[in-house]
């Protein structure tokens, strides 16, 4: 427990004193929670007072705090306090979208949306959320997490550009681009910059822009993003020397390359090594070679053809002509972390559940096209306006919550060697000598309930006992129940 007050002490300069409560309380009650079902859930996880579920909902709809500062605070503590994995002297940050369906017809942001699963249990289409992650990879040799940073819903908000006072344009960009700014960031907050390794979807000449745009304006801290080739893919090599006299505009490109088609012209200039993927040791061939790509743009990236110890193939892209090709497979072999953070944050934290909408948002119609006008432009009062604002901004203060909750179960499990998997809670076959979030989660809840059952001086315990509702019985009653 003291290892929690650590972590959420540093939050308090951005809160009044009630605020800051409410901000621990939930915190922890979504470390805790026996269930998903929204704000109701920490009044029954801790037994509170029913009267402090208005209070709740005052502090994520109307409570004024910087949400923003709340975030770098956050940037800052997992930076310092958690175990950070390197590649080449550089921190991993792993960006990727998910989808959420919400069935909520007056909840700002929801929009029809295409899920690219191959899972036939997932509905082609869905009404929901686009929300864009950035996590930074941590842990050592035995378990990895993404540790998430940073949640934005990056669709559906496009009218919000238009009414906030910052003039904050980001709405209107591409997902692809916003998720590239979310991560710029969290480069303010690095000491020598990132590598980002992303999906293939996020090589477009769009976000290369944008990456060289954010480079420039942090020339001391460089992403260097890291993603995946096209099968279908075109390169160039560089133009051919110009010579003197020579007439016409000068070349921008040389010949077309098709990259894929060097597995078979470049193989014997392959070179092998063992490297550890996957939490498995493989022997991997590649090769990398510098080539031009994006029409227009002719900008020179790194690729790395790379023939993995199944026969796969995949050619890594990469804007850092510095990065070597070792780097690059292990980065992009590290993206998929992002994936087991958004099961566990989906299932186990309840990170997407919550119920927050307004009055005041027009009814949301499922049969409408695509090129329809946006709901919110029907909007025009001003208070209308900001009761939707501040409904949006109690979906991200409930999201950067449940990071925080997600981040401290993961460096708890990676600090603490008592949580051993097998006696937390049965499991029949366990992978890792570090536990999971979900099985940190039982433990993290048994721990607290039984600072719970005594009375406490100090730190979050004795501000969650302020606050439990007199009524009770008695405490261990209401755990037997839920046990």
């Amino acid at each position: 427990m003291k290892f929690i007050d650590k972590i959420l002490n540093p939050f308090q300069k951005h809160f009044t004193k009630p605020t800051f409560h409410w901000f621990a309380i939930t915190s922890l009650a979504l470390m805790t929670r026996p269930d998903t079902l929204g704000m109701t859930s920490t009044i029954r996880t801790f037994s509170l007072e029913e009267k402090h579920y208005d209070s709740l909902e005052y502090f994520h709809k109307r409570a004024k705090f910087d949400l923003d500062a709340v975030n770098d605070t956050w940037y800052e503590i997992i930076l310092n306090e958690a175990p950070v994995i390197k590649l080449s002297g550089l921190p991993v940050i792993i960006g990727d979208h998910t989808k959420k369906a919400k069935e909520a017809r007056f909840m700002p942001g929801v929009k029809r949306h295409h899920q690219e699963s191959d899972n036939s249990n997932v509905a082609e289409y869905i009404h929901g959320h686009a929300w864009g992650s950035a996590g930074l990879l941590i842990g050592n040799e035995y378990k990895q997490f993404s540790s998430p940073l940073s949640l934005r819903i990056h669709d559906g908000l496009k009218c919000l550009a238009n009414w906030e006072q910052d003039g904050n344009k980001r709405h209107e960009e591409s997902m692809s681009v916003q998720m590239i700014s979310q991560i710029g960031d969290i480069l303010e907050k690095t000491e020598a910059g990132a590598i980002v390794p992303l999906d293939g979807a996020f090589l477009t000449r769009p976000v290369l822009r944008k990456v060289n745009e954010i480079n420039e304006k942090y020339p001391n801290k460089p992403m260097s993003i890291v993603t995946k080739l096209r099968i279908d893919g075109t390169a160039y090599t560089e133009a051919p020397p110009r010579f003197a006299g020579q007439r016409g505009a000068p070349r921008k490109k040389g010949e077309t390359v098709k990259p894929y088609s060097l597995f078979e012209t470049r193989l014997d200039e392959f070179q092998e090594k063992e490297l550890i993927l996957y939490g498995e040791k493989q022997r991997v061939r590649y090769f990398k070679i510098d080539l031009l790509w994006g029409e227009t743009l002719y900008q020179k990236l790194r690729f790395v053809l790379t023939i993995y110890e199944d026969g796969r193939r995949l050619i890594l892209v990469t804007n850092n002509l510095d990065l070597d090709a070792e780097s690059i497979i292990k980065a992009y072999g590290y993206r998929f972390k992002i994936e087991c953070c958004f099961r566990e944050m989906k299932q186990s934290i309840g990170a997407f559940e919550y119920h927050f909408w307004s009055k005041d948002m027009p009814k949301l119609n499922r049969f409408s096209k695509s090129d329809a006008p946006d709901p919110l432009a029907s909007v025009l009062g001003d208070q209308a306006r900001q009761n939707i604002v501040n409904t949006v901004q109690a979906i991200h203060t409930s999201a950067l919550c449940s990071s925080i909750a997600t981040g401290i179960l993961q460096m708890i499990s990676l600090k603490f060697d008592e949580i051993d998997p097998q006696k937390v809670r049965y499991l029949r076959t366990y992978s890792n000598q570090h536990a999971s979030e979900s099985t940190t989660k039982e433990y993290v809840r048994s721990l607290i309930y039984s600072y719970l059952e005594y009375p406490q001086d100090e730190g979050i315990m004795r501000i969650i006992q302020s606050k439990q509702a007199p009524s009770s019985e008695n405490f261990l009653d209401f755990l037997d129940e839920i046990a």
